[in-house]
């Protein structure tokens, strides 16, 4: 992801000095009041920006996303349950194939109704490599909901009590890479009747403040920089300039029918964060096409919007790609 530079220029001043304690967030002990502000505001802070019920536990966990599709199953599996997984690309075929190895897991097709004896239903609201975005909850009767919003959190508002969990991981839109944020309703926590290894139990993780190991202390500094700027601007702000951003790359792929196509023709399932499209004809990468938000694999072009990305960045992406 590419920081605003706002955030760097701050993260810079403070670097040797952090509130005038004379010391570096990187030199701090994890376990230092210095550092418990700083991890303690992020927590409250993203409270406050999704509006994250009492009955939710936040915390800050390793191993991204990655760790998490391990984790869920252990957590909110009993030895003899199973659970339903929508396939959509990449990441939720990645949760899948982790899932089998502590159950039987239902593949589920986006729209069908559960089947009765899974405990939950797993999906990912932005699949980064397709272009293709969940944008509606699928139906899921009474199961607990179950999230991956790693590409998209942050970029839009979240109706929390919808989901019996939501993780990401957060380098994308919120944070650098190395912290995962799960949100996670409080009586899904401690009923398994696996054994759960420490890093990935949700009840040690609950008991210990995030903190039963060493944290990355600088990680949770940045996210707490950039979830204090999302406060000051606001969700639904955030959520229309993404949707901005999204329409004039779709419009442009549109206006260009002859030289683009889009890899998603569900229009309703087209990616607001990810926006993957092909040239019809030979592409002469440039400089620019190998940017930190543009990445080309022969005809293949993803666009990766974060928040940070600005229209500007969009514009010149496009006048390069009809020269």
């Amino acid at each position: 992801m590419i920081l605003p530079d706002k955030l760097i220029q701050k993260a810079k001043s403070e670097l040797k000095n952090w509130n005038q304690t004379s010391l570096s967030v990187l030199e701090m002990s994890h376990r230092s009041a210095e550092y418990l502000s700083i991890h303690n505001k992020l927590l409250s802070d993203l409270r406050m920006l999704f509006n994250i019920p009492k009955n939710y536990q936040v915390m800050l966990m390793q191993g991204g996303a990655t760790l998490q599709y391990s984790a869920i199953p252990m957590n909110l599996l009993n030895k003899n349950q199973t659970a339903g997984y929508i396939i959509t690309g990449k990441y939720s075929q990645q949760a899948y194939e982790e899932a089998k190895k502590f159950c039987d897991p239902k593949i589920i097709a986006l729209g069908e109704v559960p089947h009765q004896d899974i405990a939950y239903v797993f999906y990912v609201d932005n699949e980064m490599a397709e272009g293709i975005q969940i944008n509606q909850l699928p139906h899921c009767d009474d199961k607990i909901v179950v999230c991956d919003m790693t590409s998209s959190f942050g970029s839009k508002i979240i109706n929390v009590d919808k989901f019996g969990c939501i993780f990401a991981s957060l380098q994308y839109n919120l944070g650098i890479p190395g912290l995962c944020i799960v949100i996670i309703k409080d009586e899904l926590i401690g009923q398994s009747d696996r054994t759960i290894p420490s890093m990935a139990d949700y009840q040690i993780m609950k008991k210990n403040n995030s903190i039963y190991n060493t944290i990355p202390c600088y990680n949770v500094y940045i996210s707490g920089l950039l979830t204090e700027q999302l406060l000051e601007i606001g969700l639904k702000q955030v959520e229309q300039e993404q949707l901005n951003k999204s329409r004039f790359i779709y419009d442009f792929i549109d206006k260009n029918q002859d030289r683009f196509s889009c890899h998603c023709s569900i229009t309703n399932l087209r990616s607001n964060n990810s926006i993957v499209f092909y040239s019809k004809t030979d592409l002469h990468t440039t400089k620019l096409l190998n940017s930190d938000i543009t990445f080309v694999e022969g005809n293949k072009i993803t666009i990766q919007i974060t928040i940070h990305t600005t229209i500007q960045q969009l514009e010149q992406i496009c006048s390069q790609l009809i020269l």
